[in-house]
C-alpha cells in the first residue's frame, strides 16, 4: 500500500513472477514513478498487476468502495457476458471502467498530475478500441461524475476531465474516424442484424429469469437478464441509509 520509488529496482529484481503497483500511491508522485518504477516495467517480463482500490481507506470504514467493488465484479450480466455470451470485447470494457474513474477522481485532488491524465486518457482510448457501443454509454456516467465534482469543486475540474477525454479521443482517432466516414460502406449499417422486439426485456425477466446457455429467444435454457436479488436490496437500501444519515 505505498509506492516503490528508488525501492523499485529491488523489487524487480527479486526471483518472484509478478510485481503489483498500487496506483493510488505510484501515481501521486509522477516524477518518481517515471524515474524509477517506468524503466523497470520497460525491461522486465514478470506479469504487471494494477491495484485499482486504496487498501488503506477500507480500514477507516469507509465501506462505500470495497461494497461497490465487489457488486461490479459478480454483476450477474458480466458472468452472462463471459461464460455465456463468450463476449470478450465487453468484458474487457467493463475492467477498464474502474481504472478510468479512479484517474479522473484522482485528478480531482491533483489536476496537475501528469501520469493520471495520461494514465486516464491511454484507458480512455483502450476503451474506444475495446468496444465502442460500450464506450459511448460509459461517457453518459462520466458526465454524470463531471456534473457531481463541478457542482463541488467547480472550475478545477474542467481542464483534467477535459483532458483525458480529449487525448483518449486523439489517441483512437485511427480507429473511430475511419469508422465514421466509412460507415455508409458497411451493409451492417443498411440491414437490420435482428428484430429488436424480440429482444426487448420484460420487466419479469429483470428480476426473475433461470440461468441458462441458449439464446434470449429461446422458450427454455435463454440467458438470464436478472439484475440480481442482492443489488436490488441495495438499491432499495441506499436510499434509505442516506435519508437516516
Amino acid at each position: 500500500f505505498d509506492e516503490l520509488a528508488e525501492n523499485a529496482d529491488l523489487v524487480f529484481s527479486l526471483p518472484v513472477y509478478s510485481v503489483h503497483l498500487d496506483l493510488s500511491e505510484d501515481f501521486a508522485k509522477t516524477e518518481d514513478f517515471a524515474k524509477f518504477v517506468l524503466p523497470q516495467i520497460e525491461k522486465t517480463n514478470k506479469v504487471i498487476s494494477l491495484g485499482l482500490i486504496n487498501g488503506r481507506n477500507i480500514w477507516k470504514n469507509d465501506y462505500a468502495g470495497i461494497i461497490s467493488s465487489v457488486l461490479f465484479i459478480y454483476f450477474p450480466y458480466r458472468l452472462v457476458d463471459l461464460f455465456v455470451r463468450g463476449s470478450i470485447g465487453e468484458s474487457v470494457a467493463f475492467a477498464l471502467f474502474p481504472i478510468i474513474i479512479l484517474c479522473l477522481s484522482k485528478l480531482v485532488d491533483n489536476p496537475k498530475s501528469v501520469g493520471y491524465r495520461l494514465l486516464g486518457g491511454t484507458f480512455f482510448a483502450c476503451l474506444v478500441l475495446t468496444h465502442n457501443i460500450m464506450a459511448v454509454l460509459f461517457s453518459i456516467s462520466i458526465i454524470v461524475l463531471f456534473v457531481g465534482y463541478f457542482l463541488i469543486y467547480k472550475r478545477k475540474v474542467i481542464s483534467p476531465f477535459l483532458y483525458v477525454f480529449v487525448l483518449g479521443l486523439c489517441l483512437s482517432a485511427y480507429f473511430w474516424i475511419p469508422a465514421l466516414i466509412e460507415k455508409h460502406n458497411i451493409l451492417l449499417s443498411q440491414i437490420p442484424i435482428s428484430d429488436r422486439n424480440l429482444y426487448f426485456v420484460s420487466i419479469k425477466a429483470l428480476f426473475i429469469s433461470p440461468w441458462g446457455y441458449g439464446v434470449p429467444t429461446d422458450a427454455n435454457g435463454g440467458f438470464t437478464y436478472q439484475i440480481g436479488w442482492p443489488y436490488i436490496l441495495v438499491l432499495i437500501l441506499t436510499p434509505i441509509i442516506l435519508i437516516y444519515n
